[in-house]
C-alpha cells in the first residue's frame, strides 16, 4: 500500500523534511537523505547488466534530490514512497493502456549511506 508524505516546514516555508508514512510509523526524511537514496538508486542502475534507460540515468545523474512543496521526496520523475514497511524510488511510464511502474527497493547502510536491494516492476492496467 502507498501512503501519503507529510511536510515539515522551517519558519521561512521551506520543507526541510519529508515525513514518508510505514506501517510501522513514519520515518522522517531529510534532503540529505534523499540525495543519499538518489545516489543510492544511480548506483544500482549503473551497474553492469543493469535494464537501464539512459534518460533514467542521465535524470539522476544531473538532477538533485528534492521536497517539493507537499512534502514529496522527487529526483525527476521518480517519486520516494512508502510501501507496507520499505521506503521505495517508484518511476511510472505510460505506454498504450498500461501504466509501467518501476520500484526500486531501498535499505539502509552503513554510515548513514542507503542502498537498493531489489527492483521490480509491476503493471497496472489504466481505466478506458
Amino acid at each position: 500500500m502507498v501512503l501519503m508524505n507529510m511536510v515539515e516546514r522551517s519558519g521561512g516555508e521551506q520543507v526541510d523534511r519529508a515525513l514518508v508514512r510505514l506501517d510501522r510509523g513514519e520515518v522522517s526524511v531529510s534532503r540529505a537523505d534523499a540525495e543519499s537514496m538518489r545516489r543510492a538508486l544511480l548506483r544500482y542502475l549503473e551497474r553492469p547488466g543493469a535494464m537501464t534507460r539512459e534518460d533514467q540515468l542521465t535524470e539522476l545523474r544531473t538532477s538533485p534530490a528534492d521536497i517539493d512543496a507537499d512534502g514529496v521526496v522527487r529526483v525527476g520523475g521518480w517519486l520516494l514512497e512508502g510501501r507496507d514497511d520499505r521506503l521505495v524510488w517508484t518511476e511510472s511510464l505510460q505506454q498504450g493502456s498500461m501504466l509501467h511502474v518501476t520500484v526500486a527497493y531501498l535499505e539502509p547502510a552503513s554510515g548513514g549511506a542507503w542502498r537498493v536491494s531489489a527492483m521490480d516492476t509491476e503493471q497496472v492496467p489504466l481505466e478506458p
